[in-house]
Parts: structure tokens; sequence; C-alpha cells
């Protein structure tokens, strides 16, 4: 045997070993992304305030899609833009992909899904998804998802908060979803039929389709996913940015959201860990949103709320 033959030989090995390392496994024995070498936003170890805050739009930027809606990347669409105005909602696959997996059962668990998609946000440095709301308030107050004695979510859903271009990335990444997990996305769509302003990741086991703009049903707590834009504006005759919620209208400064904190939880709901990012000063939001969150209420945290009213620094 020749030596050109044996170095084809030796090549066509390293392509069957790298094939069957893209080959998808079973969500029970999952391979996961090693995650411990992200990029955080840091405006320690980044200069380039795109990085610092990726929500920030800018006059002429490019447009971004999932066809065949689009995406707001416009300032002045987002500041007139109100509070919970939605006109119908959009699958990112036909709903009888969804109905069929349905009914084979066994889709896969939500924190093992929010644990692999945090990695494949996190792999993407300029990428960012941030964990908000009232799944924000439990894990500062409660330190995890889920109750460790019972293993039952404190919260009916896992509330984040993400850029156009990094919901743009979560999109492309649906079909993956759908083969691992059976879950899927869809979207709701503005009332002017233009954009997609809020999301949700959903289990296919259990989930009753429905055009509504409301909350999602499945045997899992699913993933609401609201979509920000950080805009120019004047607070005390000072020109600050805001950070605003495009479904629910909320606005924050930027300060409060960038540049975000990394935390790597060990969650009692899942073997994985999960590489979560977080907004820069928490406190400030959750007092917000709740008044004294570190007591128990049965509060939620509504729309329109004003958050840019609190002190500035």
């Amino acid at each position: 045997m020749n030596r050109t033959v044996l170095v084809i030989i030796f090549l066509l090995l390293s392509i069957i070993k790298l094939l069957s390392r893209l080959v998808t496994d079973t969500p029970a024995v999952l391979k996961r992304r090693n995650a411990t070498n992200v990029s955080f936003y840091s405006k320690d170890n980044i200069n380039d305030d795109k990085f610092v805050n990726p929500t920030l739009l800018v006059p002429g930027a490019a447009k971004l899609y999932v066809p065949p809606y689009e995406l707001p990347t416009d300032i002045g669409w987002v500041r007139r833009q109100g509070i919970f105005q939605a006109s119908t909602v959009h699958y990112l696959r036909d709903v009888k992909n969804i109905t069929d997996r349905a009914a084979k059962g066994s889709c896969g668990k939500a924190l093992d899904v929010f644990a692999w998609m945090m990695d494949e946000v996190n792999a993407r440095p300029d990428s960012f998804l941030i964990v908000m709301y009232g799944q924000l308030l439990h894990l500062s107050r409660e330190g995890d998802f889920v109750n460790n004695a019972t293993g039952r979510f404190f919260d009916d859903d896992i509330d984040t908060m993400v850029s156009a271009k990094t919901f743009a990335h979560v999109a492309s990444l649906e079909g993956e979803l759908f083969r691992k997990f059976g879950w899927t996305i869809r979207a709701f769509v503005s009332r002017d039929k233009k954009y997609l302003i809020f999301a949700q990741m959903v289990s296919s086991c259990g989930h009753a389709i429905g055009y509504q703009p409301a909350k999602a049903s499945a045997t899992e707590p699913g993933v609401e996913i609201y979509i920000v834009a950080t805009i120019p504006d004047n607070y005390g005759g000072v020109n600050v940015s805001i950070v605003k919620d495009l479904w629910q209208g909320t606005i924050f400064h930027d300060f409060q959201v960038f540049p975000v904190q990394r935390k790597t939880l060990n969650s009692t709901g899942t073997s994985y860990p999960i590489h979560l990012q977080l907004p820069n000063r928490v406190d400030l939001i959750l007092e917000c949103l709740y008044g004294n969150w570190k007591v128990y209420s049965s509060n939620h945290a509504g729309g329109a709320k004003n958050c840019t009213k609190r002190k500035y620094a």
C-alpha cells in the first residue's frame, strides 16, 4: 500500500469521525457545549460600546428578519410602540409538525432546554439574553428556578430579555431545538403586522395551538422572550439611553441593564450547569418592578413601568 493511499484512508477516517460528532443526540444523552471560556459584556475587557450594549439602535441600522417578518431596528417605531400591541401569533414551523411531535411525547425538560440555549447564545460574544422579571426575582430571592424540596418551579415560565439580533440567532436554532427537545418557538406580531416584538419557546407536548397573543400552555414551563431595544432619551436635561421592552412597554436606564453579569447556576431542575446572563443592577430593577422584593408577595411586574425614575447612579 503506497503513501498516497494511506493518506486518503487517514483523511476518510477523520471525516467519518467528524461527522459522527455532528449526529444529533437524544435529549437523554445530549452532549453539552463547554461554555467555561465565554466572553461576557464587560467594560473591563470590551471597549467597544456595541458589545457593552448590543441592543443600542442607531440611525440606518441594518434590517433583521425572521421571515416573513422583520425585527424592530427603527428608532422612531420603537419610540411609538405602546403596551401589549400585537395582532397575532406566528409559529416558526408548520403547526402539524408540532401536533405530530406532541403525540409522540417525551419532550425535553424546561431547564435542560434553557441550559442548552444559554450555551448557544453565550458562544456568540455579541449576543444578549438575560434572565428578567419574575424569574429574576426568584433567582435573587430563592436562589434557583425550582424549589429544592419539591422540585416545582417557583414561576410558571422563564422570563428573559433579548436583543433583536440575538433573537434572530435564537430563531435560527429552532430546527435544532425541535429536533433535540421537541420544542418550538412562536412569536407575537405587531399590530401593523410588520415586526416581531415578543416570543415564546414552548414544548410541543401539551401545547394547544393558538393565534391569540397570550400565555402559552404546555407540559413544561415555557421561556418568555422579551425583545428590547435601546433608544436615545432625555433625563433631567441630560441625554441618556433607555432600554425599552417592546411587549410590556417597560423602560430602564441602560446602566441598569448593561454591562451584563454572568453566573453559573447548578439548579435542582437540571443536571447541566446553566450559564446565565443577569442585568447589571438587579437591585434597582427589582425595586422598581416589585418594591420590597426581598419579602414574598403576590405582586406581578405588570406593564408600562418606568424604571428611569429611579436614581441615575
